[in-house]
């Protein structure tokens, strides 16, 4: 079996060592504001079939944050966070559903942040707070988007195909939502800043634009897989660890890297729920520019860890039963957007999901795109739906971070017929029966 892991044998040199920086930010921390993101390129379509853009989904991992869990990273951590973020708002009796464009601007609204040095983790920062790097990581999203799905001023010659939406907002074309946490609801918010500035927003003296989110508690929530919506979910998050090929890796190449872990940490390193807390701690410093107390190879073996455990869980028992049970009821809501414009009972154009890296990975694994490689902050997964006005047909195509996605069989190709999609492809993996 193929070594998944190169455990570093530096351990008994530990005593020489001084902690890492990071020489570059590592791929998890994805791109800076400074730099955008990836650009999505225009689909490859005869002109002749007169392609029009009917309808997105794109489902965004939130960006830069802080440690996410209230458990010590390692004894001495010296890291402190500043979250110059914060939110301000007033309460109302207004329905989320409403769509009422404007509202008369409140007399007083309420700014919220964090006592300094009274949380967790040293500085201002409530746990798994979104940063302002995050928020402009997603800023710089919405700003992407807005040139590539808003259309351009009147007059302008040969628009591109993609560019549908209309050139302000407006509740009718936009859907935002996101589940419980403020770190991707303010994600979800800072992208619609960047798809719809509001200096591009003309309102009436004394009235303030509404744009409405929603969101659910987490115990029946979708974003991501949860054994409450398919309880046979929670036989399979049991049953992954105990197989010969996960117990034969963890038993020789796991254990040793917890050893080498201890040794570095001067903590306790026993479980795979440890080695999960760790690698989000490394990355969060290295994100921040602190440094972590093992060297980069340990990190290294740490990330390769993580990621080799949610891969044995993302296809147990198999890649299909565990999409059906785990993340097809997300991907249903996501077709049935899709499908709305075929259908004739379209009520958006847009609709946007933010949520978390546990979102969008298990979604890649369920399509048979993922590459092996952790979803970095400020990700995101765009679904289209392309109709052809000569021939009245509708096609799918799917991108990540930029990238068109070659769909695997039935669709085998990056624009996929939209009953192939619906039907052979995403059929197979939306939920059927749970028990």
């Amino acid at each position: 079996m193929r070594l998944i892991l190169t455990i570093s044998c530096l351990v008994v040199l530990s005593m020489l060592y001084s902690d890492s920086v990071a020489t570059s930010l590592p791929p998890y921390c994805s791109f800076t504001p400074q730099q955008g993101p990836t650009k999505i390129p225009q689909p490859n379509i005869d002109p002749s079939q007169k392609p029009q853009l009917q309808m997105v989904v794109t489902v965004i991992r939130h960006g830069d944050r802080i440690v996410s869990a209230d458990s010590i990273c390692w004894p001495d951590d010296t890291a402190v966070y500043n979250c110059s973020l914060n939110a301000v708002g007033v309460p109302t009796t207004l329905a989320a559903s409403t769509t009422q464009q404007t509202v008369d601007s409140p007399s007083v609204v309420y700014s919220s942040s964090f006592l300094p040095g009274r949380n967790f983790y040293k500085g201002n920062c409530n746990v798994g707070q979104l940063t302002l790097k995050g928020s402009s990581q997603e800023v710089a999203n919405g700003n992407m988007l807005r040139g590539v799905y808003v259309k351009p001023p009147v007059g302008t010659k040969n628009p591109n195909v993609t560019q549908f939406l209309p050139q302000n907002y407006s509740a009718s074309a936009i859907y935002m939502r996101s589940d419980y946490e403020g770190r991707t609801i303010q994600s979800a918010q800072s992208l619609m800043l960047g798809l719809y500035p509001p200096s591009n927003e003309a309102m009436p003296k004394g009235k303030t634009q509404i744009r409405n989110l929603v969101s659910m508690d987490p115990y029946y929530d979708d974003m991501q897989p949860n054994y409450r919506l398919c309880p046979i979910l929670s036989e399979y998050l049991k049953e992954y660890t105990t197989t010969p090929e996960y117990t034969s890796v963890y038993n020789s190449q796991i254990v040793p890297l917890m050893a080498s872990l201890e040794t570095y940490l001067k903590r306790p390193v026993k479980t795979m729920s440890d080695i999960r807390h760790l690698f989000d701690c490394f990355n969060v410093h290295l994100c921040h520019n602190f440094p972590i107390p093992v060297p980069m190879s340990i990190y290294q073996d740490v990330v390769d860890a993580y990621t080799w455990d949610k891969k044995m869980e993302y296809n147990y028992p198999t890649p299909q039963k565990f999409a059906q049970a785990g993340m097809g009821f997300l991907l249903e809501e996501i077709a049935t957007f899709l499908k709305a414009p075929i259908f004739g009972n379209q009520t958006t154009q847009f609709a946007l999901i933010s949520g978390h890296d546990t979102t969008l990975a298990p979604i890649l694994v369920a399509l048979g795109v993922w590459d092996g490689v952790w979803t970095p902050y400020a990700s995101m997964i765009n679904f289209e739906l392309y109709k052809y006005q000569t021939s009245g047909k509708f096609y799918v195509r799917v991108l990540y971070n930029g990238s068109e996605i070659k769909l695997p069989a039935p669709c085998s190709a990056v624009l996929c017929p939209s009953d192939v999609f619906f039907n052979q492809f995403l059929g197979p993996i939306l939920p059927t029966t749970c028990v």
